[in-house]
Order: structure tokens, then C-alpha cells, then sequence
């Protein structure tokens, strides 16, 4: 099996989609290529020839899975991204009525000052 490198590199957000289609395209192309190898008679099964087919059939399927897990990466940390995002808006939406509108703690509090200073 070759060895296998990561690498790291940027785009714009709005050309994610295209990209994660490309690789899913190169890598439904690669299960194609696998799932066309001519059928092995019963007289060769049991043949070198047969062990090595099988050998590049399964390091194919291998390099298949780690082409769908990078794009599961991809895909998960984009939908982070936006899960994160949603999340950051909408607490600093919450911050900002907060501290426009008292909570019932601090509306508490001030009835107990108002309290204070209306029996003293």
C-alpha cells in the first residue's frame, strides 16, 4: 500500500460545495474502476494471478475509505462551522437583550433596594 500524506490548503467558502463533489466524483470513479475487473474462472481462482487481483482490489477499497473519510471530514467541519456560527449569533443575541432587559435577579434585587429605601 503507497503511503499517504496530509495536506492542508484553503478556498473560498463558496467554492466547498464544488470541491467536495469533485472529490466524490474521483472517488465514485475509483469504485468503478473496481467493480469492473473481468470475473476469475473456477480454473484460476486458486492462482497467483487470482491472489493479486484481490491484493489490488482491497488496497483500492482502502484508499476508496480514506477518500470518503477525508470528505466526512470536510463535511462535518463545515457543518461545525455553521453549527458554531448559528450558536455564537445567538448568544450574543441573548447577551445583547440582557443587557438591555433587567433578569429576574437583578429585578429582584432592585425591589429589595426599592424596599430598603421605602421603609427607611
Amino acid at each position: 500500500m503507497s503511503q499517504r500524506v496530509n495536506i492542508q490548503y484553503s478556498l473560498r467558502l463558496d467554492e466547498l460545495a464544488g470541491e467536495v463533489k469533485r472529490l466524490l466524483d474521483n472517488t465514485q470513479l475509483k469504485l468503478q474502476e473496481l467493480a469492473d475487473v473481468e470475473s476469475i474462472s473456477a480454473s484460476r481462482a486458486l492462482s497467483l494471478e487470482t491472489l493479486r487481483a484481490i491484493t489490488i482490489q482491497r488496497e483500492g477499497l482502502a484508499e476508496v475509505d480514506h477518500k470518503l473519510m477525508d470528505i466526512m471530514n470536510i463535511i462535518n467541519g463545515y457543518i461545525s462551522f455553521h453549527t458554531n456560527e448559528t450558536y455564537n449569533t445567538q448568544r450574543e443575541q441573548l447577551e445583547r437583550d440582557v443587557s438591555r432587559d433587567p433578569t429576574p435577579a437583578q429585578t429582584l434585587e432592585e425591589l429589595r433596594n426599592n424596599e430598603i429605601t421605602y421603609q427607611g
